[in-house]
């Protein structure tokens, strides 16, 4: 397999998060991490949705449930919100919302 790139982030245009949860399907080489978070309208970090608060993922899965420290989905503040992947050596495939 191909060696994966060192790092890079991509952000979604705004999308509604209707549901309890954010699953994303992602691989991670040894050491490497996928964090998430949530932007407002003008590009801000939610609170709470921030990046230091994700619990990064490691591994290889399909539908890993990502989580943060003290927030959770189903209370955000707002409806449309951007999501922004931060990848450390690692592939985002997907993600969707249950």
């Amino acid at each position: 397999a191909e060696p994966l790139a060192d790092s890079g982030q991509l952000t979604t245009t705004p999308v509604v998060l209707d549901g309890e949860f954010l699953a994303i399907n992602a691989r991670t080489e040894k050491g490497g991490s996928v964090r998430v978070e949530l932007l407002d309208a003008d590009g801000q970090p939610l609170a709470g949705f921030d990046s230091n608060a994700s619990l990064p993922f490691q591994g290889d899965a399909i539908a890993h449930l990502v989580q943060w420290r003290d927030a959770r989905l189903d209370k955000l503040p707002q409806d449309s919100v951007r999501v922004r992947f931060l990848l450390d050596r690692a592939k985002l495939y997907a993600f969707h919302v249950q």
